[in-house]
Formats: structure tokens, sequence, C-alpha cells
């Protein structure tokens, strides 16, 4: 048998290809006479409800079933292994018998068109691929999506970005980024959750678990408790929909072209229906058309609640045990390889990097819990036809190409897209199967190419494969063979576009009319359509299905329906032909009848039950009422769950029918041909740890982008040869290298459009950098040594990316910086006294993103201030999202005068969401503020901080979007909340209001002006109160779950008892703790009581806590016990710092959860206390700074669920207990600053070694000196925060030298060592220091500010982070550690001044006072700490 393909023309000639099983290659034949033999001609098109071909009537086909040498159509048994092209409903074509049997059937023969298209770009013959870029961004807390991208250089071509399918990621693209990067603007993102897109942090608290199962890896998501930043982390389509909003408005700054395979593809045209002014055109690659299995909350919110957990994290037990399961079947490289066999048409195609790039995103310890998030989480709020349909309405140009051989998302999908979007061109590739654009990627680059080219000339240039002999195929469709060359070797595909009124019927209509007139069309038409199994196809193709909850859980069965349904329906014409003359075929239609009416049936229930709940769903009318009639609705009939159950086993039993009625005229065939992947990179990062890059003979000269990675931010110089090699580079990353001063052969890079100095000492840029024309993006972030830009900074017209976010001594801007039309990312602009430099730089610039306007007291300076400030033309910049406005210096009195009239010509568009003004020191706000209607009707995030001399708050009931309000050091403010005079009230209220803080505000004295009610906050979610002395009561807050008070008065604590949401409260700064306070919140989850110097007990009310958490006590010396703990019965964190006075702690028997115990600087702790021996489920222990505790009670052998155990800085902890060695569970022992255990617990040396032996990780004062083998220490450092990996040091196994063994002297081990001791300073608000102990500085600094990964602890609020002070010359990490723990030790026991302190009110941000006080402790270290041999570098002034 042979299968042969079916194309028709216009011209209504019939081209033929014969395909013979396992061949590669490609013949064209003529087909003989036969009269022995039947052919049955069949072709489904699923979109138009058509059936195939009968012979009725036509004498060509009707002589070929005399005779008696008919073969039977059912061909199972003889092709097993070959896939069912007809059934699947992708097959096209004919089934004929054997060659040597047929003779000719048409005398009208015509080749297939031919068309040479190029292939992908062949290094080794000197064609240049685009170079690829590989970048993370920052878009959530520890969530940093990745993201490559191609073509930076095109900067008047139009954008394109390219969204992965399930499981995959940006490296799926590989083959379009380097192609298409040569012509377009190319990004591909990883989604959130897949690819290299995954969490840096475990987004729940330690596990109780090892991890999945015993002996396996451990993994993220599996803990008890959920992370703060993770807390509303669902992997789902809104969230993956949000991902490219903002990464197209932030990254890539404005509307492109979207493409989308599978996943990818539902993700482009859900984010185009919400979104259509961001994009250009969406292209879908076999996008599949349905996602997600539980309903969204939205849509769907009463069948939403029947299902209790829906990805969110930690994952429930029962959950976890499920993907336990099914991680360990799909991880399995086995079955990755399995379904890439499956998803790829051509086994021949190269997946190995494919391949692997899965794999090691599956070794992720995030990848399981991010796996089940994805399974279980909610649909989106569109389906894909409403999200179809929602583009058509607002006109989005949509492009659809379908891989014909596609197992999972099969060609009948495309047809029915194409069915709901005619206009939409629709192009079938063959041979191809899941992921087209990496099978022949030749052939989707070039109709991708084409198709933008249609639209960016507005239809002048054609569509690929139509020109001006093929207009009418627009309406209609042609097929045409694509040729190619790969690997120096011809390929074709035959790729068919179907236009948009394409019609099967109409095709063959028209062949026939041709053939045989119009007398014998009705005949045939009669006899092709099956009424009943037309009508039972369309409902199972109905969108009912695909838009009700109803259809998940049975799409398994329905599309199997759907298959057989197809493959009867294309002999049915056959056999209603044949029945009058044929009994058996009668027969077979009786059952097949039978059949077809009992599924008609079950389709019907389907239907009604659907139409039914999408009333019910629509009113969103709760029947129940009560938990009772809850339960009895979940148990009864119309319940979802159990209907989609009883119908899932119709739905198979009628299938099964069917297929059984199916398979007795089934004949089947399989084609393939092979494919073969070539692969390129110009791509070059190279690592040196030395002083200078070395020159080096290797060629370079065509690279197209060089990174260079240093070691501790050593390398100071690149040699000039070097730089001069660079002719064709585009791309140069050089950050963070120490270089202090830039070659001017760099100039000499006339092609660079990427120029990456960020981190690096550079003091001055050379002015020849200006004659690089091509620059795109120049970024100085963090250069803190950098005084001046280049002069004639002008010049680089193509700039469109500058960022001197956190150069601290760029004091302002060449002259001309506006002259750079294309410029759009600006983070800063720092206004000069000059007219040239003047904030009227910024008219002409089309800025997106976030903009800071700093030392704005400049513009005081013009005679027209208020018109100067206008022709910022701030007003009309519409992509601007944030504006920070900034004063530096506002006291001298010309300042003052005219401050009020440059803000009122700062104006911003309607658009901006987030807005701060610092340091204004005018007496009001502008009028665009005070009355904010309609101006900032989108604002989200509204901070005013230092606004000193502002008596009245705008009107803040007027921001309709407003959620985020920061208030601080508004000194003369006296109310939050002004009364509008009577009559001209309005606005919206706080609806939209989740998280208000005050901070710093003496003399408020209330919220409202009058005695109208108390001010109401119906969403108010968080409200942070710190040092507010006069404010005596709190608004009407029916919805707050979290609350701090800080060093406020008495009275306003007091109101707290009439609260009862409070899931959170932080209590700060109160002399005591008035009585009903926590009695009024039994459901708290976490309290935090700190510096209440009078505190001496809980008043019985801890107790009554019965759903307590997290409990932390600081600084509360006169507490001298805590008999309440026994009521704590879900305890599970206990931390208690510098309570000098506490003895005991009672009810350790009912503490069954408590799984954190932590003691800090508590001076009178002698002993632990001993209703802890009963915590056997405690996990965590950690003593710090215990001066009087001497040992550890034999009872400590009880916790025999402990895992982690610290002892620092106990001075005086004499031994260990022989019950330590009963502590089998325990990992991880860390001992520092405990002179005596340091020696006695000396490994195989010590009298306490053989007491501790058996724990797997120890270390004593830095290094460890027991640890398993490096792989397992990988394992242990994802579970236990405290472990971290040590460093590949042949010594960091040697005893340290404090012990009485360390044999080296310490001038030689100061040779080798490079720990030192650091000092940071955030310089965003909440100014903050912090202290730390590192090797790499340059690397630390970088995770401190979000540019790396890794466990850098310092607030990603303050970013970014700047160093203050370091410290070299620590002869081992031991001292270092020592060093830095004194440090922080004197830093928390010394007083702090307030922040309205005289000395503080002259600094603008606080940020001397901090350090100031750093210093203070640093002197007092110097006391107790031998120093003689360490250096200071003091890098800030605190003077």
């Amino acid at each position: 048998m042979e299968v042969i393909s079916y194309n028709s023309p216009r011209c209504c000639h019939l081209k033929r290809r014969l395909l013979v099983k396992n061949s590669s290659t490609t013949q064209k034949v003529k087909i003989p006479f036969c009269r022995k033999h039947r052919i049955l001609c069949t072709k489904v098109h699923y979109s138009s409800g058509s059936q195939g071909l009968s012979n009725k009537d036509n004498p060509l086909l009707k002589n070929f079933s005399k005779g008696k040498g008919s073969r039977p159509f059912n061909a199972h048994e003889e092709f097993k292994n070959v896939e069912s092209k007809i059934s699947s409903g992708n097959y096209d074509g004919y089934v004929i018998g054997r060659e040597d049997e047929v003779g000719s059937m048409s005398e009208t023969e015509e080749s297939v068109t031919k068309v040479l298209i190029p292939g992908l770009p062949d290094e080794s013959n000197g064609e240049n691929a685009a170079p690829i870029s590989s970048c993370f961004w920052e878009w959530k807390p520890k969530l940093n999506v990745h993201y490559e991208k191609a073509g930076c250089e095109n900067v008047n071509s139009p954008p394109l970005l390219f969204l992965p399918g399930f499981g995959v990621g940006s490296f799926h693209y590989e083959k379009q980024l380097k192609d298409l990067g040569r012509d377009y603007r190319v990004w591909a993102i990883d989604f959130l959750g897949q690819g290299m897109s995954l969490p840096i942090e475990d987004p729940t608290s330690p596990s109780k678990e090892e991890g999945i199962s015993e002996g396996k890896d451990l993994v993220w998501g599996f803990g008890d408790k959920t992370e703060p930043w993770a807390s509303n982390l669902v992997y789902s389509m809104d969230l993956w929909r949000d991902q490219v909003r903002y990464f197209v408005e932030e990254v890539i700054g404005e509307p492109v072209y979207i493409v989308g395979n599978s996943l990818g593809g539902f993700v482009a045209l859900y984010f185009a229906a919400c979104y259509p002014h961001l994009v250009k055109g969406v292209t879908l690659l076999n996008a599949t058309p349905f996602w997600g299995f539980l309903p969204n909350q939205i849509k769907s919110p009463r069948l939403a609640r029947i299902f209790s957990w829906s990805g969110t994290f930690p994952l429930p037990e029962n959950v976890r045990k499920l993907t336990e399961f099914v991680w360990q079947k799909i991880s399995d490289p086995e079955s990755i390889a399995d379904i890439l066999r499956q998803v790829y048409a051509d086994h021949s195609t190269n997946v190995d990097n494919v391949f692997s790039r899965i794999l090691e995103t599956t070794q992720h310890p995030a990848a399981a819990a991010s796996f089940a998030s994805i399974m279980f989480a909610p649909q989106g709020e569109l389906s894909f036809r409403e999200a179809l349909s929602r583009c058509r309405m607002n006109n989005v140009p949509i492009c659809l190409m379908y891989g014909k051989e596609d197992p999972w998302v099969k060609p009948v999908w495309g047809l029915q897209v194409k069915k709901q979007v005619p206009e939409a061109p629709y192009y079938e590739i063959s041979p191809a199967g899941h992921c087209p654009h990496d099978e022949v990627p030749e052939v989707v680059n070039y109709l991708l190419r084409g198709w933008i080219k249609n639209l960016e000339s507005q239809g002048s240039v054609a569509l690929p494969l139509l020109d001006d002999d093929h207009m009418e195929s627009i309406q209609n469709s042609i097929a045409k063979d694509l040729e190619f060359v790969r690997e120096g070797s011809s390929k074709s595909v035959v790729v068919r576009f179907f236009g948009s009124k394409f019609s099967l019927w109409n095709r063959i209509g028209s062949y026939f009319k041709s053939r045989f007139g119009n007398s014998k069309l009705p005949v045939m038409a009669e006899a092709v359509l099956s009424s009943l199994l037309q009508v039972i196809f369309e409902k199972s193709c109905s969108e009912i299905f695909e838009t009700c909850l109803l259809f998940r859980g049975t799409e398994k069965e329905m599309r199997k329906l759907q298959g057989v349904l197809s493959t009867i329906r294309a002999v049915l014409e056959d056999a209603e032909d044949r029945q009058v003359m044929d009994r058996a075929v009668k027969n077979w239609l009786i059952k097949l009848k039978d059949v077809a009416y009992d599924a008609d049936d079950l389709l019907d229930e389907y239907m009604i039950e659907a139409s039914r709940r999408r009333l019910e769903s629509r009113d969103d009318i709760n029947p129940s009422g009560c938990m009772l009639n809850e339960v009895k609705y979940f148990f009864s009939q119309p319940n979802p769950i159990l209907f989609r159950h009883q119908m899932a086993k119709k739905l198979e039993n009628i299938a099964e029918r069917l297929n059984a009625v199916a398979e007795e005229s089934c004949m089947t065939m399989e084609v393939s041909k092979r494919l073969s992947v070539p692969s390129g990179t110009r791509h070059l990062s190279m690592f040196y740890a030395d002083k200078k890059i070395p020159r080096g003979s290797w060629n370079i000269c065509k690279l197209r982008s060089f990174l260079v990675l240093s070691g501790q931010r050593k390398t100071v110089k690149l040699s000039r040869k070097l730089v001069s090699s660079f002719k064709s580079l585009r791309t140069l990353d050089i950050s963070n290298t120490g270089i202090k001063r830039l070659s001017r052969s760099i100039g000499l890079m006339i092609h660079l459009r990427y120029l990456d100095l960020s981190s690096t000492l550079i003091k001055f840029l050379p002015n020849i950098i200006c004659n690089l024309l091509n620059l795109q993006s120049l970024s100085l972030m963090h250069c803190t040594r950098l005084e001046k830009l280049p002069r004639n900074m002008r010049k680089l017209i193509n700039l469109r990316h500058l960022n001197i976010y956190g150069c601290l001594l760029l004091k302002k801007f060449p002259i001309g910086i506006g002259d750079l039309q294309s410029l759009k990312t600006l983070p800063v602009f720092i206004v000069g006294k000059e007219a040239p430099c003047s904030i009227a730089e910024l008219q002409n610039l089309d800025l997106h993103g976030e903009l800071e306007i700093r030392n704005l007291e400049n513009a005081s300076y013009a005679k027209c201030a208020k018109s100067i400030a206008r022709r910022a033309n701030l007003q009309e910049k519409w992509n601007l999202q944030s504006l920070k406005l900034c004063w530096e210096n506002a006291d001298e009195v010309h300042v003052k005068e005219n401050i009020e009239h440059v803000i009122e010509g700062l104006q911003p568009s309607s658009e901006l969401k987030r807005l701060e003004i610092r340091n204004y020191v005018g007496s009001k706000f502008p009028s665009w503020l005070m009355n904010p209607n309609p101006w900032l009707t989108n604002l989200v995030e509204l901070s005013l901080i230092k606004c000193q001399r502002c008596v009245q708050l705008p009107l803040l009931q007027k921001l309709p979007a407003l959620e985020i309000l920061t208030i601080d050091e508004m000194e003369a403010a006296m109310y939050f909340y002004n009364d509008p005079p009577e009559g001209n009230a309005g606005g919206y209220g706080f609806m939209s209001l989740k998280t208000l803080s005050i901070h710093n505000m003496d003399n408020l004295l209330g919220w409202r002006t009058t005695e109208q009610g108390k001010l109401t906050f119906p969403r108010l979610d968080k409200l942070v109160i710190d040092w507010c002395p006069t404010l005596a009561d709190l608004p009407d807050l029916p919805c707050v779950t979290s609350m701090k008070l800080q060093d406020c008065s008495i009275g306003l604590l007091r109101k707290v008892a009439s609260i009862t949401s409070l899931s959170q409260l932080t209590i700060s700064g109160f002399s005591e703790l008035p009585q009903g306070v926590l009695k009024s919140n039994p459901s708290m989850l976490s309290l935090e009581i700190r510096d209440c110097p009078e505190l001496e007990s809980f008043s019985n009310e801890l107790q009554t806590l019965t759903s307590l958490q997290s409990l932390s006590i600081s600084n509360c010396p006169k507490l001298e016990s805590l008999q309440e703990l026994g009521g704590l019965s879900s305890l599970e964190s206990l931390w208690l710092d510098r309570c000098n006075g506490l003895v005991s702690m009672r009810g350790g028997t009912f503490l069954n959860s408590l799984r954190h115990v932590s003691f800090s600087d508590c001076e009178n702790l002698a002993a632990l206390p001993e209703a802890m021996k009963y915590l056997t489920c405690l996990q965590t222990l950690n003593i710090f700074s215990c001066p009087t505790l001497e040992t550890l009670p034999e009872w400590v052998g009880n916790l025999v669920g402990l895992r982690e155990m610290e002892l620092c800085y106990c001075e005086n902890l004499l031994s260990l207990p022989e019950s330590m060695q009963r502590l089998t569970n325990l990992q991880f022992l860390l001992i520092r600053g405990c002179p005596y255990l340091e020696v006695s617990c000396k490994k195989d040396l010590g009298e306490d070694w053989h007491k501790i032996r058996h724990i797997p990780f120890i270390k004593i004062n830095g290094p460890y000196i027991q640890a398993l083998p490096d792989q397992m220490m990988r394992l242990l450092t994802t579970t236990f925060r405290s472990v971290k990996h040590p460093t590949p040091n042949p010594n960091s196994l040697k005893p340290p030298s404090s012990l009485p063994s360390a044999s080296k002297p310490i001038a030689k081990s100061k040779l080798k060592s490079s720990w030192s001791v650091y000092l940071i300073l955030s310089t965003n608000h909440p100014i903050k220091t912090y202290v730390g102990v590192t090797t790499d500085f340059s690397r630390r600094l970088k995770q401190h500010n979000g540019e790396l990964k890794g466990g850098a602890k310092a607030s990603r609020a303050g970013r970014p982070w700047i160093c203050a002070c370091i410290i070299r010359g620590f002869n081992d990490r031991s001292e270092a550690c020592e060093f830095e723990s004194k440090w922080k030790r004197f830093s928390r026991k010394m007083p702090r001044k307030r922040k309205n302190d005289d000395l503080t009110k002259e600094v603008d941000d606080g940020s001397l006072t901090l350090l100031q006080h750093r210093q203070t402790a640093l002197n007092r270290v110097k006391g107790s700490f031998d120093c003689g041999h360490l250096e200071i570098d003091w890098q800030l002034n605190t003077s």
C-alpha cells in the first residue's frame, strides 16, 4: 500500500506525491488505471464539518469496486506500530491499493510548485548569526525572570517576543534568536516556575521531611509554612500573563510581535486579549487550546470554593504524596526522552540540547513543587475561545502555523481557530510535529518574516507563499514545496496555506464540477453528509465544552471520541452507498447508528448541565447558606466532581463502542523525513583572577559578545591590544572587574551596541566613547567613584538605555542629554544650575519605566521656574510608570520661594503608577496632587517623605487605584484626612488602599479634622505607625491583618483591643503592655514584642492565643518567666533576645508543635528551662551570647527530633552532655566563640568528640571539621539555611589557628587568607546598614543588590547597597566571624539617637547617624580585639 497526498489548486488539477513507508525520499508518480481494486478517496475538514468522498455516480471510482480482488479496509494487524493518520484527524490524502494494481488517474498532471527559501546562518561558511545574551530581570522579590535576547542593534526594526511551551524555556528558540536576531530585536523568556525562572529561595520554611522520598534530592516548596514573599505565589495563566505584560512594559518598552508555542501560544493569546495596546500581532505555533483544571476564582467563585487548594505554597500533605509519585516518573531521563520522541515528528532531529536543558531544570530544588503548582493552578479568566474573540474584536492580527504531525495539538484545533478568525493566515507544515520552530526553523522563520513584512507594509507586501498569480488563493488555499539548504544538502517541506474563505468542500465541489458537471453534485452532496454524526461531532467540538468546567477531567475521553468520529465519518459516505448491495455493510451502519444515538444523548446531557451551571455562576448566588447545605450540595447529583466522574465513564464506554465499529474499516500508513539541526555561537565569557587580562594569541576579531568574569574584583586593566582587536563586537560586559580606567581604544568598537561598566572603579569615561554612534545601552550602575560623564554624550544618537543608578558622586549631566531622541530608559536625571543642564532637557525624551529627578532645588534658580519645569513635559510621558521628585538642599531662601512653582510644573501623566516626593519644603502640595482626580486616576503607590512644611495632606480619598501609601516625617501635618467643606464632598474613599505606613509624625493629632465619625479603610490589610506620640486613636479597620506600632502613645496601643482580625502584630517601644490587647485576637498567628523595658508578665493573655505560630520577645529585661506558654498549642517558633531577667519557662509538655527555639543575649540564663525537655519535636536550637551558661543538661538527649544546633559566643560553656549521642537526627552542629568547646570538641582528640562524631556536619569557628562528600553537601544546603558550602580550599578542613594544635604561623596564614568584614549602606528608604563576612566582596555586593543569585541577606527594600567600610587582613574565617559578631553585638547594645535629633535633621536621609553609630561600635570592638594586623578602610565620610 502507498499513501498519496492530495492537493487541489485553483485550476482544479490534481497534484499528488507518492510517500512510501520508511522512505525518506519523495517522487512523483502517475497512477495507472485499474478496475480490480477499489480506491477510497477521503479528506476530513473538521472546521467546516464536511466529510469525505464516495464514488456514487462516479464512473472512474465506481469501476474499481468490481472484481474479486477487492481488499478489506482493516489494516491494524499489518501496521500495529504505525500511527493512524486518519483516526487522528491529521492525515490528508488517499489510501489506495498496491502500486501494480492501479492505473493512471489523471491526464492533466501538474508538478508541485517549489520555492527556495534561506536556511539558517551557516557560520562555517562565514555567515554571521546574531549573538545571544542571557539575562535576568527581577520582577518580584525572589523571583528573577530569565530571558535571552538578540538583535539589540536593530533599533529601527520591530521587536519580537517568543513564549515557550510547558517544560521548556527560552533555549527552545535558539534558532529563532540566531536567525531572526539578524533583522529584528528578539527576546525569549522563561515563564516563572519553568526553565531558569525558578525561585532563588525556598518559598516555604524547612519541612519536617528530608525531601520527596528517602534517598532523593531535597526539594523546595514542601515545607510547613509559606515565606512572606511567596504568600500569593501560584504559577498560573494569570501570573504568566502579568509577567509578559511587565516584561513588555519595563524591559522591551514598546508593543511587540508575540509568538507562542503550545502553552506559550495560549499565554500569548491571553496576553493580547487583555492588553491589545501592547501587541502588534500574535503568531500561534501549535497553541494548546486549554490549560488549567481548577475553576477560576473570579469567573466561577462558587465552584472555586469546592477546591481547598489551588497551587499555593506549601503543598498539602496529600498533594506532596501525589507529586512524589508523579515527579519521579516524569523527571526520569527515559520519560523525558519518550516525550520528546512523541512531539518531534522526525526522530532524527537532534534534541540533545533540549533534552539536557529540560533535565537540568528537573534537578532544581524548586522544580517538583513548581510542577505541582502549575498542575493545580486555576484557569485564567478567559478561555482560549474568549481570548480569541476579544483579540478579533480589538483587531489584533493573528497568524496560525501548525505542524501537521503533532500528536497532541492536532491540526483540527488550528482549523477551529481558523474558523473563528477566518481572516487569519493558516499555514499547515508537513512533516512537523508539536514544535515546528525547532524541527523546521527555516520554514517558521521564513513565514514569520513574510507575515511581519506584510503587516509593517500595511498589506503592500504579499503574505508568504502568495504572489500576483495566487491572489485568488488568498480566499481559498494553495500548497507549495519549500526547499532550503541545511548542512550542505537540500531539504524540502510541504506548506499548505488556507485563505479567508477556505472550505474543503468548495475545493472538492469545484473539482467534481470540472470533471462531471453540475448535474452530479446534488446527488453526491446528499450521499456525503450524514447529519447525525455531523451534529455529534459539532457538539463534541462545541465552545461550551472548551469553556465549561464540566469538561475538565474528561478531556482524554472527549478527544478519543472525536478521533473515532472523524475516522467513521471518513468512510461513512462509502458505506452508505454500499449498503444497498452489501448486507454486511448495512449491519455495520445499524450498529453505528445505535451507538451514535447514545452518543448524541450523552452530549446533550453535557450541554444542558453546562448551560445550567453557566446561569448559576453568572448570578453567583450560593445556594447553600450554611455548612450543612454545602455538604449536601457537594455530594448531590449536580456536583461537578461527581458529574464529571459519571460522565467520564459514559464517554469512555461510547468511545469504545464506536471504536469497535470503526476498526472494521480503517487503514493507516506512517510517513517521515529526516531532519538535522546546525549549531554555533559567537559569545565568549572568560574568567580571570589576575590583575590584567592577557593579550593572548587567539582570534577574537569576529566576536560579537565578550563577558569578563573576574575573581575578587582584581582585574584592573584591559590591554590596549585586546580592546583594539574587538572589531566586530556588539556587546562588552566588564562589570564588577575593578577596572579604574578605560583604554581610548574602545573608540574603535564602532559596532558596539551594549556596554556594561557597572560596579567598577572608573572615575571618568574617555570622551572618545562618544564616537560609538551605534551604542544603544550604557550601564554605569553602582560606579560609586564616577564623577562625570563624557561632555559629548549628545552624539550618541542611538542610545536607548542609560543607567547611572547608584553613582553617588555624579552631580550633573553633560549638556545636550535632551538631544538623545532614542533614549527610553533613564532611571536618574540630575538637574544642573546652568540653563543647558536644566530640567527642560527632558522635554523631548520619551522615557519608559521609572525616573528619579534629583537636585530639583537647582530648578528654582531660574526666573520663570514654573514654565521651565513645565518644559520637562512630564504630563505627556505616557510610558512613565514611576516618578521620584527629590530635593537635596532646599534650605536657601530663593529655593523655598520658587519650590511650589517648580513642583506645580512637574505634573505627571495620568498613566503613572508610583509617585514619591522627598525633601519637599513647600508649604502646600501642587494642585494636581491636592485634588488628584482626574490627573492621577491610575496611581497605585504614593510616598511623601520629609515634606516637613506641608500642613495638609492631599485629598487621598480621590485616588481610586491607590493601594500603598507611605508618609514619613511630615512634622507640620496634624490630621491625616482633611474633611472638605460642606457641599464639596466627593471622591472614592479609601476603597483600594491595602498598605498604610506612617512614620515620624510628631504632631499628628487624629485621623480627620471634624467629628463626623471614624475614618474607615474597608480594604486595608497592613498598618504601620512609627513614632507618632500624639496620636491616640485608630480608624475603623474591618479587614486589617497585619499591624506594627512603634514608639507611640500607650492610648493608641489600647485601641488595638477593639480590632479582632489581626493575624500579625508587632509592638515596640512601649513601657508596658495594657490588658486586653492580646485577648481580642485569638486567631493571631505571629506576635513580636520589642523594647518594652517595664514589661514583667503578660497577665495570662498569651494563653488565649491558641493559634499563635510565631512568638518573638526582644529587649524586655524585666520579663522573668514565661508561664503561659503551655496554652500555645500551635506555637512553632520562639525567639528570645536580650531578656536578661528570664529565668524560667513552663508548659513544655503542651508545646507539641514547637520546632524552632532561639536564645540570644540572655545574660542571666544559667541553664536551659526545664520545660524544654518535653519538646521532642524540636528541630532547631540556637543559643547566642549567653555568658552565664556553663553546661547543657543531660535531658538534651530527649530532644530526639533535633536537626540543627548552634552554640555561639557562650564563653563559659564548658562541655557537652553525654546524651548528645542519642540525638541521632542531628545533622548540623555549629560552635563559634566558645573557647572551651573548641578544644574539647577537637576532631579525634577532644574529650567530647565521641559525643558528636555521629553528626554529619560539624562547624567550629568557620571551617567544617567534619562534612559529607561534596555532592551531599550541596544537598544539605538546600534544606539547612545555616549550612554554607565550603570554599574549595585545601586548608579549609584544617584546624583553625585559635586551637592549640595550629601549626602554621599567622604571617603565612595571612598571605593565603582573603577574609574580610564589610559594612554596607542602603541608598533607598528605609536607610539601613548591614555587616557581613566574605571572601569576595564584589560578588557579595551584587548578591545584596539582586544582580546575582546567592545567600546575601540584606533587605531588598534598601537597594542599591553601597560599601561604607571594609576591613581586611583577617587570619582565617574564624577570626573574621568573631570580629563581625562583636561589631554587631556592640551596635545592638549601644543606644541610638532618634531621628528627630538635631544632627539627623541636618542630614537628609539619616545615613550619617547610622554610620557614626557603627563607627562608635567599631571603636569599642578595637578595645577588645587585636586589630594591629587589620586594614580598616572607610569609603564613606562619617564626619
